[in-house]
Parts: structure tokens; sequence; C-alpha cells
């Protein structure tokens, strides 16, 4: 393997791991609004009124519109989740394919020398 070709290689690895990383980052943070949601629903569950908070000011809201409107955000965010789990797979087999075949290309360099 040229020298440019390994940097090649090398700068396409780079690339993958910082996208395996946003992913994941992308994926804590929804992990972390799917709870915030989930809680605001258990909070929901034993209370009697349902307020909403919308540009800074706290209004009553109909507590079945609060939960159904919850719940479908909760559907969406479940759903971003899934996706970037598949994504970090996806992302992670071909970092896992890149390293493979450049540490064997540098073991075949070293034992043809």
């Amino acid at each position: 393997m040229g020298d440019d070709a390994f940097r090649k290689e090398v700068s396409k690895l780079q690339m993958l791991e910082q996208s395996f990383q946003n992913t994941v980052n992308r994926r804590v943070q929804a992990q972390e609004d799917k709870e915030e949601i989930q809680s605001a629903l258990d909070n929901l569950k034993s209370s009697e009124e349902a307020y909403q908070i919308i540009a800074n000011i706290l209004i009553k809201k109909d507590k079945d519109e609060l939960v159904e409107n919850l719940n479908q955000k909760l559907q969406k965010v479940d759903s971003r989740i899934k996706a970037l789990k598949k994504n970090e797979s996806m992302l992670k087999e071909k970092i896992s394919a890149i390293r493979e075949d450049a540490l064997s290309r540098v073991k075949n360099n070293e034992s043809g020398n």
C-alpha cells in the first residue's frame, strides 16, 4: 500500500470514527430526551391538573391531550434511537473492516520485507 493510499485509509477511518462518536452523542441525547418525556408522563399520571410551558408562560392544558402529545413524542424519540443504533452498528462494522484491512496490509508488508 502506497503512502497516499494509506493516508486516505487513515483519513477515512478518522472520519468514520468521528461520525460514529457524533452518532453515539446524538443517541445519548435522544435517550435523555426519552427519560425526560417518560418522567413527565409518570408525573401526569399522579396529577389532577396538567400544565404546559409555552414561551415561558405556564398554561393549563387538558391532561389527556398532553398525555397524547407526550406519547407521540416518545414514539418519535424511540424511532430516532432505533435509527441511531442501526447507524452506530453500521459505522462500527465499517470501522472494524478498515482497521482489519489496514492491519493485514501492515502485516503483509512486514512479512514481505
